[in-house]
């Protein structure tokens, strides 16, 4: 793809109107010229690697999906305006960065423990509410890993707030919650107070951002992920299985212990034995590298096992290509968003068998997904059983799931675009005769 095809590329990521910043302005009080000020506390990552790609008109190669950060540079350019970056941190940066792009890097304490996670994060909130001042942002947004409590502190001088939210705040489907939790949502619910709209990345975080904001509204919006291309080939229908074929599970993922990953390989290993002609290939980097490794090693199954660490897009694709079922068998310790992944499944038509609390396999692609109880393995062993065995159901599943994979090439579903609703809905409605001149402007 050239440069000019992918910048415009690119462009097409954010859909919005050709006077989306003259709109915004009029809705802060500002005139059409005058500058529009944005601050950005996303989570962890490299976004000031994906601003080097985003300024050579690039997409970042690391990821197999549109990153949040490229969609929100491009947003920033076609409103016009000046935006600050504040990261976690302490590396040099590596490049200068422009005068309308300021980035800030604030480090993190250590969280050896609970009472070092709370004096971090206080700290953090402390020391990103001083840069913010320093920039006097029109509007902040705030990714949904900051420290709710703190989110009042970020609305200074009368700004707006704006959170985005990629995770959900309890597993999907519980209800007897932890008293841990209990205790969080309250600090929650007091942030929210401050959040004047939302983009949330899967209809449960929306549901559950409606929930903890007690007594009022906040409009929020469902953003889809975003493949960045569609690769040859991906018709939305999954390879055919020749007699003698082993069954080819795939996990796509961070290697952590709450990923379900160590679930899965002793799931795998009891399927394995009661049907050799499987094999399972995990790729993904994380915490766990080191003991997955070793537990293979410990384990040998013939090279039923294998390991491919961090994967590129292309690999991402080649392995979704090679792939009879995607396995995402997140654990209740961890709360999901909406992993990409299974999305990604989806262009493919490969099933996915994936617990019980992954949001978009029990709502958006419920009926592509085989469900079983988190943290189950007896229940993961049978559901890696059926649909291995049963060549109808996993029929039926790829049918269904190939017919959702077009989401990720709609562009107006795009978290770029959906921002730039939640930017709209932060601000003051206009009046209606200065509405009607923006429409003929």
């Amino acid at each position: 793809m050239s440069t000019q095809s992918t910048a415009a590329a690119i462009s097409d990521a954010v859909v919005i109107p050709d006077n989306a910043g003259a709109l915004i302005r009029q809705r802060l009080g500002l005139g059409p010229d005058e500058p529009l000020r944005i601050s950005y506390v996303p989570g962890p990552g490299d976004l000031s690697g994906t601003f080097e790609h985003w300024r050579k008109s690039e997409f970042d190669p690391r990821s197999p999906s549109l990153a949040y950060s490229t969609m929100f540079f491009e947003l920033m350019r076609r409103l016009d305006a000046d935006a600050q970056v504040v990261m976690r941190g302490d590396q040099a940066m590596s490049f200068d960065t422009t005068d309308r792009v300021s980035f800030s890097r604030i480090p993190m304490k250590p969280m050896n423990n609970l009472i070092g996670y709370w004096r971090s994060m206080l700290d953090f909130s402390l020391k990103t509410r001083s840069e913010i001042a320093k920039f006097d942002p029109h509007i902040t947004i705030v990714v949904s890993n900051f420290f709710w409590a703190a989110f009042p502190a970020l609305r200074l001088k009368g700004s707006r707030l704006v959170l985005t939210v990629h995770c959900t705040c309890w597993p999907v489907g519980m209800t007897n919650l932890p008293l841990q939790t209990r205790i969080e949502n309250i600090g929650r619910s007091l942030g929210l107070v401050a959040v004047n709209s939302a983009v949330c990345i899967s209809p449960e975080c929306a549901r559950q951002v409606q929930q903890l904001s007690v007594g009022r509204q906040i409009p929020a919006h469902v953003a889809f992920h975003q493949q960045i291309r569609r690769w040859e080939g991906a018709d939305g229908v999954t390879r055919e299985i020749a007699e003698g074929d082993d069954f080819h599970f795939i996990y796509l993922g961070r290697i952590e212990e709450y990923k379900g990953v160590f679930d899965l390989l002793e799931a795998f290993k009891r399927v394995h034995a009661q049907n050799p002609k499987t094999r399972l290939t995990l790729a993904g980097r994380g915490a766990h590298n080191d003991r997955l490794t070793a537990e293979l090693e410990r384990d040998s199954l013939g090279g039923a096992v294998t390991y491919l660490g961090q994967l590129d897009w292309a690999g991402v694709h080649q392995l979704l290509e090679s792939a009879d079922a995607l396995v995402c068998p997140t654990r209740t310790d961890f709360c999901e968003g909406s992993p990409a992944v299974c999305y990604e499944a989806a262009t493919h038509g490969v099933p996915v068998v994936a617990s019980t609390v992954v949001p978009s396999a029990v709502e958006e692609l419920s009926e592509g997904c085989l469900v079983f109880p988190a943290d189950d393995v007896a229940g993961l062993t049978e559901a890696l059983s059926r649909v291995a065995t049963d060549a109808d159901l996993r029929k039926k599943l790829s049918t269904e799931i190939g017919k959702c994979g077009d989401v990720l090439f709609d562009r107006s579903q795009s978290w770029g675009s959906n921002l730039y609703r939640a930017l709209l809905d932060a601000t003051p409605a206009p009046k209606q005769s200065d509405a009607t001149a923006l429409q003929r402007a």
